[in-house]
Parts: C-alpha cells; structure tokens; sequence
C-alpha cells in the first residue's frame, strides 16, 4: 500500500514521528454488504495494515528524522480510516472510495500544526473475484491517500518552523 513518490527533502524535520493509526466501523453487515454499500469484511483495510503502510509511507519519504508506532517523539501523527466503501462497475470493475482524518501534533507544545481530511478514490478491472477487486481497489485509493499525504506534509516546510 505504499506509494512510490518521495517528498522534497529539502523539507525535512529534525524530529522524529510517532504514528498512530486507527480504523472506524465495523466489518459490516452481509446484508450491507450484498448490496455493496460497503466494502467486503475480507477487502477492508485493517488498523494493522493502515498504520503499517503510514510508518512505511512516511519513513521512505525521508520527511521526518525517523517514523515509528511507539514511544516517544517530536511528532505524532493521528490518523483515523474512518471511510471505506467499494461499489462494483459492471460485472469486471470495483470502484474504492477511502477517507483519512489526519492531525500532526508537535508533542513538545502540543499544538496541532496540520490537520485535513483527505478522500482518495480508486478502480479496479481485475476480473477476478469481488474480493480481490476491492482489496485491489482498496489499495489503489490507499496509496492515492498516502501519496497525497506526503504531498501536505512536505509543503510544511517542517525544518523551517523548527529553526525559528
């Protein structure tokens, strides 16, 4: 689920970040379900895939001194999936809408610096099983999310606001 674009560099922060990553609602009902107004239980990005894919996200995007899930840091990163749903095209697509709040702590004032609501959509054309064209659409709309993330948080220009 990681995206393959970096940020500028030029942006980094001397800090490190702590990531904390959860998922609202439910697996859903069947009957939900079958009606595809929700994504599949077995298609569904897990709080363990989503905090995963952010510490990887944002370690390889070189924004932050390091990324980790636990202990101590100059940031925290809280981010909650709050919106995943899928809706099939057809017989051979499925089409994946996903939302993320963010909010970017400095842990050593305790003000958010940033904060957004990122939506992300994505399709897939797999022809394969409803399951694997949601996980597929899943994933596409994750690192979408993910991409534009980075994208945000680079245009902070963190180093700067550090040096004052």
């Amino acid at each position: 689920m990681v995206p393959e674009s970096a940020a500028t560099i030029g942006n980094a922060s001397r800090k490190t970040l702590r990531v904390i990553a959860t998922t609202e609602g439910p697996p859903g009902s069947w009957l939900a379900q079958a009606f595809v107004l929700e994504t599949l239980s077995q298609a569904r990005i897990s709080d363990a895939m989503f905090a995963q894919a952010l510490t990887d996200t944002l370690g390889r995007s070189g924004l932050f001194a390091s990324v980790t899930g636990e202990g101590k840091a100059g940031y925290e990163l809280r981010a909650t999936l709050f919106q995943q749903h899928a809706s099939t095209l057809g017989l051979s697509s499925t089409s994946a809408r996903i939302g993320v709040r963010y909010a970017l702590v400095d842990m050593d004032s305790a003000r958010v610096v940033w904060r957004d609501t990122i939506y992300t959509e994505a399709s897939s054309a797999l022809g394969l099983s409803s399951i694997a064209m949601e996980s597929e659409a899943n994933e596409r709309a994750m690192k979408a999310n993910l991409a534009q993330l980075v994208d945000a948080l680079s245009r902070l220009n963190l180093a700067r606001t550090e040096a004052k």
